[in-house]
């Protein structure tokens, strides 16, 4: 985890919700990128621009994406409804790319978000949504990529649990739990995990599903960034 993204969590999680969409505008234009916005994924015919819960996603392209028509063809919605794993698109279309598809990317072009990233998400009742970043910058390296999931979670909840009315106070963990926490963020397996401590894989699976349950994340990389906001565990810079 460089220095960046450490900065970038820590300022996230600390920041008041006022100030919430000017620190990711920021954080935005460090990454290379113009614009982020968080919404909802719409069911089948509701237009994106109502699904919108906070960013700086420019308006003009949400209306005009509703106007095509744009939410029956759009892939990124579509596989953002099906994966937790972030997915990029850029200018670049497939040379069997449908007509449809081929206009919508010309279009997003126009709108100066040709290249971005849809990070899946989860809202507070467990629907389906999508922290974007977009903009027109080169393919991003494996570590950004990563560096930006961490911070769309993280994001996510400071945006909407306090919208739900659920508190975000700082949950408490046991001692073997904050270990185990600080090994999964230098990215090691249940397994690697074990062997450091001396317990079993399964033992560590029981406990990293006490903590996920004891935080209300989804996956361990939520995990890690809501765990690096409350300053429980220091994330690795390299």
């Amino acid at each position: 985890m460089d220095d960046k993204c450490a900065d970038a969590l820590e300022r996230i999680g600390r920041t008041s919700l006022e100030m919430l969409v000017p620190v990711l505008r920021g954080v935005t234009l460090d990454y290379g990128y113009r614009y982020f916005g968080l919404l909802t994924l719409p069911s089948k015919g509701m237009p994106i621009a109502s699904a919108t819960v906070a960013g700086t996603w420019p308006r003009e392209w949400l209306s005009y994406h509703t106007r095509q028509g744009y939410e029956a063809v759009d892939p990124v919605m579509a596989q953002a409804r099906q994966t937790i794993l972030p997915v990029e698109w850029s200018q670049q279309i497939p040379a069997q790319a449908p007509e449809r598809l081929a206009t919508l990317t010309n279009d997003a072009r126009q709108f100066g978000i040709a290249t971005g990233i849809a990070l899946p998400v989860f809202c507070s009742d467990g629907r389906r949504g999508v922290f974007c970043f977009a903009g027109e910058r080169a393919a991003l390296s494996e570590s950004e990529r990563t560096a930006l999931h961490l911070i769309a979670l993280l994001a996510n909840s400071r945006m909407l649990l306090p919208r739900s009315g659920v508190t975000t106070k700082v949950p408490s963990l046991t001692g073997r739990q904050m270990q185990i926490l600080q090994w999964i963020s230098t990215g090691k397996t249940n397994q690697e995990i074990g062997e450091v401590l001396g317990i079993s894989s399964r033992t560590v699976e029981a406990h990293v599903a006490n903590i996920s349950a004891r935080m209300g994340t989804k996956n361990s990389v939520h995990t890690v960034a809501l765990a690096a906001a409350h300053g429980l565990i220091t994330l690795p810079t390299s």
